[in-house]
């Protein structure tokens, strides 16, 4: 399997002792990390009993985001950004089983500073990718066809660590 080039660009902009501001922008090779060879051995013995070309028809994509990082006190600092990542699959071509599409990102957080080694992060993500339609016929004869719409879909992410310099 192949996993995907990528290319960023990202900024960061000092505005004063309190307030910063970021940027990045993204692209990333989907078009070939969609192009999966498939081996199945199902006798135990290490002999192939099948094998399958898959082409997922993925296509490259771009990622956008800004943010802004705000210094409240000398230990605390608050963030906050929004993204757009355009979609790895054209309508036509998604599948029930890995339902893609464009998302729009919407992340706040913060960083705690314990001691001068010690941090603390905490985050919060929406990932909001709205309603997407599936149409699937698999492409073997007499395959069944999969139609349908996942609505409103969206992920919460919450993340948090510990940073420890040493």
């Amino acid at each position: 399997m192949r996993a995907p080039q990528n290319i960023t660009l990202s900024v960061f902009h000092q505005l004063d002792r309190q307030w910063a501001l970021l940027a990045s922008t993204n692209w990333q090779q989907w078009s070939r990390f969609g192009e999966m060879d498939i081996t199945v051995d199902t006798d135990g013995l290490g002999n192939i009993n099948g094998s399958r070309s898959v082409d997922r028809n993925y296509q490259d994509t771009w990622h956008l985001s800004v943010g802004t990082q705000y210094q409240m006190t000398d230990k605390l600092r608050l963030n906050a950004g929004v993204g757009y990542d355009s979609s790895a699959v054209k309508d036509k071509h998604r599948t029930v089983d890995n339902p893609m599409g464009e998302v729009w990102r919407f992340a706040t957080g913060f960083m705690y500073q314990l001691d001068s080694a010690t941090r603390v992060h905490a985050s919060y993500s929406l990932l909001w990718m709205g309603d997407m339609k599936v149409d699937q016929q698999r492409d073997v004869p007499g395959g069944n066809r999969v139609s349908g719409e996942y609505k409103r879909s969206h992920l919460n992410v919450i993340g948090a660590g510990i940073s420890w310099d040493f």
